[in-house]
């Protein structure tokens, strides 16, 4: 039985992997993870066998040495397996207006005393009606790229999936946000060091967006995917990703 960071448990089974909780909000979480999963397998995730409640069963798959890899062609190969298998596909939640965004991160701004004048004026440069709508991944960051077993190095996988939602819909951009997250240092903050620094630039990521207005519209959910992390760290790890914000919100501007 293994433990992850956002309180699921991993029962392994041979060639299957239990996910749980029982936690009921993080078990709600994960049987919504699972449904996901289930209407849109694709070699992009994880196949996923059966979906209960708090839980589902989903093929093993290798997590990779990532101090070894080269995280420039990770990019370029998730990017790859979004393009062909989930950005290709119609959005479930589509963009309907700013408001359940701006209440949202309005909202965590107050609650952790962050600028939200800042964000609001990125807000206001975004032409969101230009911005591609597509199904979304929801967290394609570093830490969430795994390997299937039968074709290691070839066959890059994206775990842990987050559906959209009205503050957070499927816009490409948002998927974008979420691989600037890891490119800004998401994962060595979030796990203080022990996971190696990204040998990958912001550029890297940048380089996918369309436009410079879906560059604009990364960095803005770059910052906010890592102000929606706030309520789940410590004290010390969030000083750490305040500096990311800033770093976030200028490449916005």
């Amino acid at each position: 039985m293994m433990r992850g960071s956002s309180g699921a448990r991993f029962n392994i089974l041979g060639d299957r992997v239990v996910k749980m909780s029982t936690d009921s909000h993080v078990g709600d979480r994960i049987m919504a993870q699972g449904m996901w999963l289930r209407r849109h397998q694709s070699p992009a995730v994880p196949e996923v066998f059966q979906v209960y409640a708090h839980s589902y069963v989903m093929e093993r798959l290798i997590v990779p040495p990532f101090w070894a890899l080269d995280h420039m062609t990770v990019i370029h190969h998730t990017c790859a397996q979004l393009m062909a298998h989930v950005w290709s596909c119609p959005p479930e939640v589509p963009f309907t207006g700013v408001e359940p965004i701006e209440a949202k991160y309005r909202y965590l701004c107050d609650s952790f005393d962050m600028p939200a004048t800042t964000l609001d004026s990125i807000v206001q440069k975004i032409e969101w009606d230009r911005l591609r709508q597509c199904l979304t991944h929801g967290d394609p960051t570093f830490e969430n790229v795994m390997f299937r077993e039968t074709s290691y190095g070839g066959d890059l996988v994206l775990a842990d999936p987050i559906p959209a939602s009205p503050a957070v819909p499927d816009l490409r951009a948002v998927d974008l946000g979420k691989m600037l997250q890891s490119a800004l240092g998401w994962e060595y903050v979030r796990y203080r060091g022990r996971w190696p620094k990204l040998r990958a630039g912001t550029m890297d990521v940048l380089r996918y967006a369309e436009d410079k207005n879906e560059w604009r519209a990364a960095a803005f959910w770059a910052a906010i995917h890592i102000l929606r992390a706030f309520p789940y760290v410590t004290d010390d790890v969030r000083a750490k990703l305040k500096e990311l914000f800033h770093a976030a919100t200028r490449l916005g501007l």
